[in-house]
């Protein structure tokens, strides 16, 4: 008789999901997938934390929102900013980072001006997917 059987190390935990060491590694996998625009200086942007300190993010065109960082406390206050938008907005989301889909809550531009910036994809479920990440809205 044959038997066979696997078990789980107990002290492995859950899948940490995606590893990355900054916010332009972060950029640079999430270009892959949606195709950003030219990264340049306008892509940064600043996320208010309640300390009246910052944490840095990156746009992927106009209402992509992405962060990234080493403090999982402020990446979820940060994340928390956008459950606060008008209207749900697509997400993906892992310990230290997200990426938010907030077009439909961005003040449209108006006026005789070029069209902001886009990505030329913005499936967020197809992102999760390359990351292995989780897909939420926020």
């Amino acid at each position: 008789m044959l038997l066979l059987g696997c078990s789980a190390d107990p002290e492995a935990g859950e899948p940490e999901g995606p590893s990355f060491d900054s916010a332009e590694a972060l950029y640079d996998a999430v270009d892959e997938v949606l195709r950003c625009p030219i990264f340049d200086n306008t892509n940064i942007i600043n996320i208010a934390l309640s300390d009246g300190g910052f944490l840095e993010g990156l746009t992927c065109g106009e209402g992509m929102v992405l962060a990234w960082s080493e403090d999982r406390e402020e990446i979820d206050e940060a994340r928390g900013n956008f459950a606060d938008l008008s209207e749900p907005s697509p997400a993906v989301q892992s310990p230290g980072l997200f990426v938010v889909d907030a077009e439909d809550s961005v003040q449209p531009q108006t006026g005789d001006g070029p069209e902001p910036p886009q990505p030329d994809s913005r499936d967020l479920e197809a992102l999760a997917e390359e990351l292995g990440a989780e897909y939420t809205e926020y």
